[in-house]
């Protein structure tokens, strides 16, 4: 009975591993293609601009929840973009409840005040957050093209005339979406951001790219891009049914016959999040808006008359957060069939999943060359480890997310905690920092680091050296994130607020 019972544990973990060997398949698949395109389009080569003659009127978005450290920043940058006054309508849509609101209104009065055309929409009651905000500003917003930036980016003087450009080029008529990379503004600060800086560059030096050049389902990454107004409304406008409004929007648009265009040299900073339950927020909400976006679109996206590669892709990248539950299994299998299995796992048909494993790190290595050219390569290389560690160690939280997502699990629309970092100004978080509740999951992290440790020296008993390395980075991704976790929350003081410390309002 119990032989029985391992076999079939053996069974489930060859599936999940089939499982998590197709997302690993096809990032490798990704970076391939990244190379077949490199070379035979040149996607390095940058165009001249195209002047239209008459700039058309752009309304720029910034959406804006008591972001009392970097709200001013934006507004500012925003103002100062190489753009006729006459053809931008800047639009802050705030919704703050803190001294964000006053901030932002002394901002909209300078440049009001120096010809800037620039109004501010505050509303009291955040229906659908920032999906609900975006909707409400385009009822008021003047332009035929809608802008938006999050209020962690400071887009350059030239961004907007650059970023319009593919509406103008060949069959700029069916392009509805034209998104532009994210650059960092404070990469270096510590491990944590080399490292959600190396996962943001696997996105934007490679994915993006091979989905706009080989015409793959791809997604509006909820900044620094611009929208066509006619593509909001023809797929139905913003909705708050998902926390990844982003994704949920750019699916139906192009299900609808939209295109996207991605630049890569078109680039804009934004601050990385310098603490590690910042980091946790913003990927739980990634997690499981995706997730929530498969259960609206999969069934549509499956039916969508377009070939059964670009479906395959389409699920595969809606899903793709179903990586950290298939991890998580993996690791929790594994030391009872390897201690009480017998041979159950040696038997187990997956020596070809060596190969396929290969993916995710020659990805983000092809992503550090197609940004930074090869000359760096040391520094990829230095941050891979770290990158690894990150994955694993948040794969806990992100698995709560994706359950939540499943599950039809309603919450708030938690925004990610500012400092105002630049590489100029290095603000340590014990000087400027938020009061945020503690995460449930940091205990379970710390358990995870004991078994993966457990499970590693029993690796090494069984001379499994390539097992012991994924499980050692395993323990040390567990321990990093749910210690640093644990470190980052901060008790309230009588008063309410630690001092140094800025409270501001999270969901």
């Amino acid at each position: 009975m119990v032989n029985h019972l391992f076999v079939m544990l053996g069974w489930l973990y060859t599936i999940v591993a089939v499982w998590l060997s197709i997302y690993s398949a096809n990032v490798l698949i990704l970076a391939l293609l990244y190379w077949v395109i490199r070379f035979h389009r040149r996607t390095d080569h940058k165009s001249p601009l195209i002047n239209p003659g008459h700039w058309p009127v752009v309304t720029l978005q910034l959406p804006i929840y008591n972001e009392r450290l970097v709200a001013r920043r934006l507004i500012d940058a925003a103002a100062r973009l190489d753009y006729p006054v006459d053809c931008l309508h800047i639009q802050v849509l705030d919704d703050s409840t803190d001294d964000t609101t006053k901030l932002v209104a002394e901002g909209v009065e300078y440049w009001t005040n120096r010809g800037k055309w620039i109004t501010v929409h505050h509303r009291i009651n955040r229906s659908d957050y920032k999906a609900g905000a975006l909707k409400e500003g385009l009822k008021s917003a003047a332009g035929e093209f809608v802008a938006i930036f999050d209020a962690d980016f400071i887009p350059p003087r030239d961004w907007l005339k650059q970023a319009i450009q593919p509406f103008f080029g060949p069959e700029g008529e069916r392009v509805g979406i034209v998104q532009t990379r994210w650059a960092h503004l404070n990469d270096d600060y510590s491990a944590l951001t080399l490292g959600e800086a190396l996962g943001l560059d696997g996105h934007f030096g490679v994915d993006q790219i091979v989905r706009s050049s080989a015409g793959l389902l791809s997604s509006f990454d909820g900044t620094a891009g611009i929208w066509r107004r006619r593509c909001i409304e023809d797929a139905g406008n913003w909705r708050g049914a998902s926390l990844a409004e982003d994704l949920d929007l750019s699916y139906r648009a192009q299900l609808c016959g939209w295109k996207v265009r991605y630049l890569p040299d078109v680039s804009a900073p934004a601050e990385i999040p310098t603490m590690m339950i910042g980091f946790k927020c913003q990927q739980f909400r990634w997690a499981k808006g995706s997730i929530q976006v498969a259960r609206l679109l999969g069934l549509k996206v499956l039916r969508a008359p377009i070939k059964p590669w670009l479906k395959l892709e389409g699920i595969l990248h809606i899903t793709g957060y179903m990586v950290s539950p298939l991890m998580l299994m993996l690791l929790l299998m594994t030391l009872p069939l390897s201690l009480w299995g017998g041979d159950v796992m040696r038997r187990l048909p997956l020596g070809w999943s060596g190969i396929v494993g290969l993916g995710p790190p020659f990805f983000y290595v092809t992503s550090q060359m197609a940004l930074y050219g090869r000359k760096q390569w040391w520094q990829w290389f230095r941050r891979m480890p770290l990158l690894a560690m990150l994955g694993i160690g948040i794969a806990v939280s992100n698995t709560r997310g994706v359950i939540e997502g499943l599950i039809g699990k309603k919450s708030a629309f938690e925004r990610t905690p500012k400092t105002g970092v630049t590489r100029d100004n290095n603000i340590r978080p014990n000087k400027i920092d938020e009061q945020i509740k503690a995460d449930p999951t940091s205990w379970a992290e710390l358990f995870l680091c004991v078994y993966a440790l457990a499970t590693s020296i029993l690796a090494i008993h069984q001379g499994n050296w390539v097992g012991t390395i994924f499980y050692c980075l395993s323990a040390a991704g567990f321990a990093w994130v749910g210690c640093a976790t644990l470190l980052e929350t901060r008790p309230p003081t009588p008063s309410g607020t630690k001092p140094g410390v800025v409270s501001t309002n999270v969901e």
